[in-house]
């Protein structure tokens, strides 16, 4: 299902961008190549992308997975390597009985942590009995002695005859509908890392040793030996691109910022390795799959598609149209494309379902003239009650089945930030509600001493949690190093078969907010057997992982049994006021890798206790208005107010202070304003006085980040959107808007 998302700020209708797109021109440099060349121009245009760390957490391959690779439908892990799907969590976090899987084997180039140790168009979640089942073999075949088929999950693992070696050998064969998966998986190996890696042809317990070219063989450009090319090309060619392929390769080529040529057009298989060798390629005279006639086409090979009856080829069946946050009577508004091939009949568009009135569609026909060229109509949503709104449009003509597109909008209620703020008064804003009445309540906090609390923990009993994981140095002979254990909770060892594996790995603690903390600690349990104690430890980092810190752990497992013992108090009293992560250091040499298990992590303390005073005469019922004065308030006070609609919950808290005497609330002038600028994903803004306040408002007005103390330059990260910025110092304010 494609999900087209707006975000639609105010009355201005934002353009959609469509997440994975193919790049106009991407393939630009490669037309009018052939066989060899086409091959090292693919890679030059693919080569360059972003490298996702290997393991879990943000910015991971898990963190990829969860988007690549789950099924939005039942939140399941689609395992290609087994039909017991397992749910994922949350981002990054491991899918339970899961691992990551090499499709193409590590050890086929020596198990380097290279680029391609981490690429996730080759990388897959996978059941770990079925991986472990698969080793290192290459793709094929098998004619006879099968593996016990409760160990391969959805695989079937057996040998079969090699002419060029004479004997027997192991491959892996995936279900019929992965086939085409994995054999485009495995163009786009060769094609991205081909003249980069050396595949190893000096052991035959290594798949490479009977799948691949040798550098020195004929047509070594080819990669593989031409048994496992007539594999892949007929897999290539009986299991064709799917929408699931499409779907993941978009998800990947968000993260990772290429592309796999052999989805995006699969005849350029046929081009370097198959019937079309030899070959000039032409672009214009192929077949993407992501054009939207191409899963329509009987013939899928991408060489050839031609549309014989009247089709819709925008917007796709299914596709769900989100037109964001907005308030009552408030209108959003985007367009959307109707475009067709061999029309001749009006196109009529109609919307129905439980929230139909609150969406239009205009207009409400289109003629086949311009559907054929494409043509763009605006759906808009104009809410009149707070709540999730939801309808159907119908695209419907007597030449092709209707096709619906699911349309979703947000209604919301939100407190907005003071204006007109004196010594003694303020005005309070809020959003309409469509009700006809609001209750204002107004009140300051103090603290009245403190109370204990705890900050964060987990238990480590029912799984990973938050915490995440990475692999900053994992051989080639191990999947992982830190594995949760029903029994043990999390459980580090880089030791396996009685060998010991030189490693290191970080389990970390997601963000600890300790900014209310009056006193914390840390507390967990651990044991550890075998291996070196010097190669443990626990860090604590204030800057979101930039620089780390060891903490002094007061009691540590001797290594002479597998007793749990309690750490001892780690005081956290230095990070007050900070947020936080906690990592658990693994590392092992050669000479000794221990095994060293977590449980019973607890940051725990005391934090500020507030109490509410409310100002007299509130809280007040307001009647029907979007803004009242509240006045006679004491100067330099720190004041806070929520709003609550008639029969709705109540609003978001708004902070506000008063000014002190002989202060005017007064602009920044030109010459000290503040100055922004955009670099990738991070928006910083300069020139930021001392003491200065920064808070950040989303296009509803919900505050979604406020930093006080700042620096004379601050970056924020942040989804992209409409936001307001206010830097409030001294009583002064200034405010500047940004499209991010």
């Amino acid at each position: 299902m494609r999900k087209l998302i707006f975000l639609l700020v105010f009355l201005l209708a934002v353009p959609c961008v469509f997440a994975g797109e193919m790049p106009e021109g991407y393939y630009t440099t490669a037309n009018g190549k052939s066989d060899s060349i086409l091959k090292s121009t693919l890679r030059q245009i693919i080569r360059a992308h972003t490298v996702l760390s290997y393991g879990s957490g943000e910015g991971s391959s898990w963190y990829c997975f969860y988007y690549s690779d789950r099924d939005t439908a039942t939140g399941l892990c689609m395992d290609m390597y087994c039909d017991d799907w397992k749910p994922f969590t949350t981002p990054g976090a491991v899918v339970s009985g899961c691992n990551i899987e090499h499709s193409f084997a590590k050890s086929w180039w020596g198990g380097a942590n290279n680029d391609a140790y981490k690429d996730c168009y080759h990388l897959n979640p996978s059941n770990i009995t079925a991986n472990s089942a698969r080793s290192n073999y290459p793709l094929g075949v098998p004619t006879q002695d099968f593996k016990d088929p409760s160990t391969t999950g959805s695989l079937r693992i057996g040998k079969r005859y090699s002419e060029e070696y004479g004997t027997y050998h192991y491959v892996f064969e995936p279900k019929d509908e992965y086939k085409g998966d994995f054999a485009r998986a495995y163009f786009y190996m060769a094609t991205c890392y081909g003249d980069e890696l050396t595949w190893r042809k000096d052991n035959p317990d290594v798949g490479s040793y009977y799948a691949m070219r040798s550098p020195t063989d004929n047509d070594a450009y080819l990669e593989f030996l031409d048994w496992e090319i007539d594999v892949l090309l007929a897999w290539h060619r009986q299991d064709p691109v799917s929408i699931k392929e499409i779907n993941r390769a978009d998800a990947v080529n968000n993260f990772q910022n290429n592309r796999n040529p052999f989805i995006d057009y699969p005849c350029l298989v046929e081009y370097i390795w198959g019937n079309r060798k030899g070959e000039n390629v032409d672009f214009s005279r192929l077949m993407s799959s992501l054009d939207v006639a191409f899963l329509g086409c009987e013939d899928k090979s991408g060489c050839d598609c031609t549309i014989t009856v009247p089709t819709l080829t925008l917007p796709q069946k299914n596709t769900e149209i989100e037109l964001g946050n907005t308030t009552v009577d408030s209108k959003r508004s985007t367009t959307l494309t109707i475009k067709g091939e061999l029309l001749t009949e009006d196109i009529t568009l109609s919307i129905s379902g439980v929230n139909a009135e609150y969406f239009t569609v205009s207009p409400t026909t289109v003629s086949a003239a311009q559907a054929l060229e494409g043509y763009n109509v605006t759906v808009s949503y104009l809410p009149m009650q707070l709540g999730e709104h939801s309808a159907i449009l119908t695209i419907t003509s007597s030449e092709f089945t209707a096709v619906p597109v699911t349309l979703s909008g947000s209604c919301i209620f939100s407190a907005l930030e003071a204006t007109e703020i004196t010594k003694n008064s303020f005005k309070a804003n809020w959003t309409n509600a469509g009700v006809s009445d609001y209750t204002l309540n107004v009140f300051t906090q103090t603290m009245t001493g403190k109370e204990p609390t705890t900050f964060y923990s987990e238990s480590f009993e029912a799984g990973q949690g938050d915490f995440t994981i990475d692999d900053k140095k994992i051989p080639e002979e191990l999947s992982y190093i830190w594995k949760w254990d029903s029994q043990y909770g999390m459980k580090a060892s880089a030791f396996l078969n009685q060998v010991a594996y030189e490693s290191e790995s970080w389990l970390i603690s997601p963000e600890i907010n300790l900014q209310n903390a009056v006193s914390a600690k840390l507390t967990f349990r651990h044991a550890r057997r075998f291996g070196d104690l010097s190669h443990l430890s626990v860090k604590i980092s204030d800057d979101n992982g930039i620089n780390w810190t060891n903490l002094t752990i007061a009691n540590w497992p001797d290594g002479s049994n597998w007793n749990f013992l309690a750490s001892g108090d780690v005081i956290l009293d230095a990070y007050i006021g900070k947020t936080v992560k906690i990592a658990f250091v693994y590392t092992s040499t050669t000479s000794g890798a221990a095994t060293w298990e977590i449980k019973n992590f607890v940051v725990d303390g005391e934090k500020s206790a507030l109490a509410k005073t409310l100002i007299t005469g509130f809280p007040k019922l307001v009647s029907n208005v979007q803004n009242y004065v509240v006045t006679g308030l004491t100067p330099k006070t720190n004041y806070f107010y929520t709003v609550t609609p008639a029969g709705f919950a109540q609003s978001n808290e708004i902070s506000v202070t008063t000014l002190a005497e002989n202060e005017t609330m007064i602009d920044y002038v030109e010459t000290n304003s503040l100055v922004y600028y955009k670099a990738g994903d991070m928006l910083h803004v300069l020139n930021i006085e001392p003491e200065t306040i920064v808070k950040v408002f989303d296009c509803t007005g919900r505050l979604v980040e406020s930093r006080n103390h700042c620096a004379s330059e601050e970056v924020f990260t942040l989804p992209k959107g409409v936001y307001l910025f206010k830097a409030l110092n001294n009583g002064r304010t200034q405010s500047f808007k940004i499209v991010y």
